[in-house]
Protein backbone atom coordinates (compact mmCIF):
# COMPACT_ATOMS: atom_id res chain seq x y z
CA UNK A 1 0.00 0.00 0.00
CA UNK A 2 1.31 3.43 -0.89
CA UNK A 3 1.58 5.90 1.95
CA UNK A 4 3.24 9.14 2.92
CA UNK A 5 5.56 9.25 5.92
CA UNK A 6 5.90 12.48 7.90
CA UNK A 7 9.24 13.18 9.56
CA UNK A 8 10.25 16.08 11.81
CA UNK A 9 13.87 17.21 11.97
CA UNK A 10 15.62 19.46 14.46
CA UNK A 11 18.31 21.85 13.25
CA UNK A 12 20.55 22.69 16.20
CA UNK A 13 23.36 25.15 15.58
CA UNK A 14 25.63 25.84 18.53
CA UNK A 15 29.14 27.35 18.51
CA UNK A 16 29.07 27.37 14.69
CA UNK A 17 28.49 23.60 14.63
CA UNK A 18 25.43 21.71 13.38
CA UNK A 19 24.26 18.60 15.22
CA UNK A 20 24.03 15.46 13.07
CA UNK A 21 23.44 11.83 14.01
CA UNK A 22 24.55 8.75 12.14
CA UNK A 23 21.56 7.10 10.46
CA UNK A 24 21.07 4.81 7.50
CA UNK A 25 19.39 7.43 5.32
CA UNK A 26 20.43 5.88 2.01
CA UNK A 27 23.29 3.85 0.59
CA UNK A 28 25.19 7.09 -0.04
CA UNK A 29 24.18 9.12 3.01
CA UNK A 30 24.70 8.14 6.63
CA UNK A 31 24.33 11.40 8.56
CA UNK A 32 21.16 13.40 9.19
CA UNK A 33 19.60 15.97 11.47
CA UNK A 34 18.04 14.32 14.53
CA UNK A 35 14.34 13.62 14.23
CA UNK A 36 11.80 11.04 13.23
CA UNK A 37 8.16 10.16 12.84
CA UNK A 38 5.50 11.59 15.13
CA UNK A 39 3.58 8.97 17.07
CA UNK A 40 -0.21 8.92 16.80
CA UNK A 41 -1.69 11.81 18.83
CA UNK A 42 1.66 13.56 19.18
CA UNK A 43 2.13 17.11 17.88
CA UNK A 44 5.10 17.90 15.65
CA UNK A 45 6.72 19.84 18.52
CA UNK A 46 6.19 16.96 20.96
CA UNK A 47 7.64 14.48 18.47
CA UNK A 48 10.73 16.59 17.95
CA UNK A 49 11.31 17.07 21.68
CA UNK A 50 11.04 13.28 22.16
CA UNK A 51 13.28 12.45 19.20
CA UNK A 52 16.02 14.89 20.25
CA UNK A 53 16.03 13.37 23.75
CA UNK A 54 16.12 9.81 22.39
CA UNK A 55 18.76 10.40 19.73
CA UNK A 56 21.07 12.94 21.35
CA UNK A 57 20.16 13.19 25.04
CA UNK A 58 19.18 16.86 24.71
CA UNK A 59 16.23 18.82 26.03
CA UNK A 60 15.23 21.35 23.39
CA UNK A 61 12.78 24.09 22.57
CA UNK A 62 11.26 24.20 19.12
CA UNK A 63 11.74 27.73 17.78
CA UNK A 64 10.53 28.14 14.21
CA UNK A 65 9.80 26.33 10.99
CA UNK A 66 12.78 26.38 8.61
CA UNK A 67 11.56 24.34 5.65
CA UNK A 68 9.24 21.65 4.37
CA UNK A 69 10.33 19.33 1.59
CA UNK A 70 9.60 15.86 0.34
CA UNK A 71 11.56 12.97 -1.05
CA UNK A 72 9.99 10.45 -3.42
CA UNK A 73 11.89 7.32 -4.38
CA UNK A 74 10.31 4.21 -5.83
CA UNK A 75 7.50 3.38 -3.38
CA UNK A 76 8.81 5.64 -0.60
CA UNK A 77 7.36 9.16 -0.10
CA UNK A 78 8.66 11.12 2.91
CA UNK A 79 7.58 14.64 3.88
CA UNK A 80 10.28 16.34 5.98
CA UNK A 81 9.37 19.25 8.25
CA UNK A 82 12.48 20.92 9.70
CA UNK A 83 12.53 23.26 12.69
CA UNK A 84 15.23 25.40 14.25
CA UNK A 85 15.71 24.26 17.84
CA UNK A 86 17.68 25.50 20.82
CA UNK A 87 19.28 23.42 23.54
CA UNK A 88 17.66 23.93 26.95
CA UNK A 89 19.40 21.16 28.88
CA UNK A 90 20.38 17.55 28.88
CA UNK A 91 23.76 16.13 28.04
CA UNK A 92 24.86 15.46 24.49
CA UNK A 93 25.64 11.81 24.05
CA UNK A 94 23.22 10.40 26.64
CA UNK A 95 20.40 9.45 24.29
CA UNK A 96 18.71 6.07 24.37
CA UNK A 97 17.43 5.65 20.81
CA UNK A 98 18.90 3.35 18.13
CA UNK A 99 20.86 6.23 16.58
CA UNK A 100 22.61 6.85 19.89
CA UNK A 101 23.40 3.18 20.29
CA UNK A 102 25.53 3.44 17.16
CA UNK A 103 27.63 5.87 19.18
CA UNK A 104 28.01 8.65 16.65
CA UNK A 105 26.57 12.11 17.00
Amino acid sequence: MESIVVRVNGILIEDNRILLVEQDVSSNRHWAHPGGRPEYGETLDQALVREMKEEAGLDISVRRLLYVTDRIRDDNHVVIIAFKVTKEGGELGTGRGPEFERGKI
